[in-house]
C-alpha cells in the first residue's frame, strides 16, 4: 500500500492552489450520458512497446476516433506522425515539463487541451491551450475542496483510480467526458523477457533505438498476457492494471477493448485491430470541442479559493504536530509501554472527528504510517528488550525531529511549486 508522504501532500496543496487561482475548469460529471457519444470510439494511447506496431492503424484512423495521448506517449505518437485530440498528465512534479520538452514541439502543446488532476504542476498546465482538471482522491488539496459546501454536488466528485500511470488518468477522463467505447493502445503495463519496455519512439530510446537507461526494468510480477503468453511487470505497472480493472468495474456501461500486446486487464476485452473498421467522424474537431465545453465548469466563485486557503493554512498543522510531539515525548521503560505509546500516537492522529482536521490528516498520514511501521519493527526485532528500547529511543528521536521540522518546512513550501529538473535527478 502507498499512502504518499508529507512532501507529496505539500506539493499537491501548492499545485492545486495555483491551478485554482488560474480558474482552470473542473470536469463536470454529467448526471446522464449523451447517447450520441456512446458510439464515438476513443483511442487511449500510452507508451508501451506495442504502440509502435499499431501506429499505422492509429494514424490511418485519426479522423475516425478521438485520440488521447498519455504522458511520455506523446513523443512516441509524434514520432509516428500522429496528433492526439487530448493529452493527459498526472504527476505533481516539475519533471513532467522536462519530459514534455523532449517532444520538441511547444507549438503543438499550445494547441492541445490537457486533462489532468488539479495537483499537476502549474508549469505544465500553462503550456496547453486549455486545461480541464479533476480533484484527485485522497489528496489533502482535494479534501480542502470537498469540504466547500456544494462542490461535490456540482458534479465534482473526487477522482478515484486516476493513478498511478497516465493510462489510468486517460481512462478516467474519457469516461468522465461521457465516452463509453474505449480502445487501449500501448497500455502494455509489462514487458517480455529481453524485450523493449516502452515505445522505441519515446524518450526512453535514442534515435537509433538504443536504450537511454532511464527506466529500471524490474521483473517483480509474471502476469498473463492480453493475447496469451506471459509478461513481466513491476509493482507500479501491476498497480496500474489493478486500478484500471477497478475503474472498469465501476463503469459497467463502458465497453473497453484492449488492443495492446501486454498484460491482460480484466474488464477490457482483448481486441485484434485487424477485426476493427471505423467510419469517419463528422467534424471531429467541432464535436470534441463541444464535449470539452459541455463538461467545463469554471471555478469563478472567489469564496472557493478563500476556503481553500483557509483549509490548507499552516496554523492547524502546527497545532496537530504539537499534539503528536506531546505523545512521543512520554517516557517508556518496557516493550509493552513503547508499544502502547505507538498506539496512543495513532489515537492522537486518527481520533479527531472534526472535518477541519482532514487536510492535516492527509498531509501526515503517509509519513506517520511509515515511521510507526519502522518503529514497531525496531521494537520487536531485537532479541534483547534493552537493546530494542535503545534502538527505539534512537528511532523515536528521529521521528520527533521530523515532526518538529514539518511546520516550518510547510510554511516555506505550501504556496510554492517545486523546481526540480529531470537533469538534476539524472545527475547531468
Amino acid at each position: 500500500n502507498g499512502w504518499g508522504f508529507f512532501d507529496d501532500g505539500m506539493l499537491a496543496v501548492a499545485n492545486q492552489g495555483v491551478n485554482l487561482e488560474r480558474q482552470y475548469p473542473f470536469v463536470k460529471i454529467a448526471a446522464t450520458k449523451n447517447r450520441a457519444l456512446m458510439k464515438v470510439p476513443v483511442f487511449i494511447c500510452a507508451n508501451g512497446p506495442s504502440l509502435d506496431k499499431h501506429a499505422d492503424f492509429i494514424r490511418n484512423n485519426q479522423s475516425n476516433a478521438v485520440i488521447i495521448s498519455c504522458g511520455s506517449g506523446l513523443k512516441a505518437l509524434r514520432g509516428h506522425d500522429i496528433t492526439p485530440d487530448l493529452h493527459c498528465e498526472q504527476e505533481r512534479t516539475r519533471v513532467t515539463l522536462d519530459v514534455l520538452s523532449r517532444v520538441g514541439d511547444d507549438a503543438l502543446l499550445s494547441t492541445l487541451p490537457l486533462a489532468c488532476p488539479g495537483i499537476v504542476h502549474p508549469d505544465v498546465t500553462e503550456k496547453f491551450a486549455r486545461v480541464l482538471q479533476v480533484p484527485k482522491q485522497n489528496e489533502p488539496s482535494t479534501l480542502a475542496l470537498m469540504s466547500y459546501p456544494g462542490f461535490i454536488e456540482a458534479g465534482h466528485p473526487p477522482a478515484d483510480n486516476v493513478s498511478p500511470t497516465v493510462a489510468n488518468t486517460a481512462l478516467y477522463m474519457a469516461t468522465a467526458l461521457g465516452f463509453s467505447q474505449i480502445y487501449l493502445f500501448g497500455v502494455d503495463l509489462g514487458y517480455r523477457d529481453e524485450g523493449p519496455h516502452h515505445s522505441k519512439k519515446s524518450m526512453y530510446y535514442d534515435a537509433s533505438g538504443q536504450d537511454e537507461q532511464l527506466f529500471w526494468v524490474e521483473k517483480t510480477h509474471l502476469l498473463e498476457g492480453n493475447f496469451g503468453g506471459q509478461f513481466y511487470a513491476n509493482d507500479f505497472f501491476n498497480l496500474s492494471r489493478i486500478c484500471l480493472q477497478r475503474l472498469l468495474e465501476e463503469r459497467p456501461d463502458v465497453r473497453c477493448f484492449n488492443c495492446s500486446d501486454g498484460v491482460m486487464i480484466h474488464g477490457a476485452l482483448p481486441c485484434d485491430v485487424n477485426t476493427l473498421a471505423f467510419s469517419p467522424l463528422a467534424d471531429k474537431t467541432r464535436l470534441f470541442r463541444q464535449v470539452l465545453d459541455s463538461h467545463a465548469d469554471i471555478p469563478d466563485d472567489p469564496a472557493l479559493l478563500a476556503h481553500y486557503v483557509r483549509q490548507t493554512d499552516a496554523e492547524r498543522l502546527e497545532a496537530f504536530c504539537e499534539a503528536l510531539l506531546k505523545q512521543t515525548r512520554q517516557p517508556v521503560a518496557s516493550r509493552a509501554e513503547a508499544d502502547q505509546l505507538l498506539d496512543r500516537i495513532y489515537d492522537e492522529f486518527y481520533l479527531h472527528p472534526e472535518q477541519e482536521n482532514w487536510v492535516t490528516l492527509a498531509l501526515l498520514e503517509g509519513s506517520v504510517t511509515y515511521f510507526q511501521s519502522v518503529l514497531k519493527r525496531i521494537l520487536f526485532d531485537a532479541d534483547s528488550e534493552q537493546q530494542a528500547l535503545t534502538h527505539f529511543a534512537r528511532g523515536i528521536a528521529i521521528y520527533q525531529q521530523f515532526i518538529e521540522q514539518i511546520p516550518g518546512y510547510y510554511r516555506q513550501g505550501y504556496r510554492q511549486t517545486d523546481n526540480i529538473t529531470l537533469n538534476s535527478l539524472l545527475g547531468r
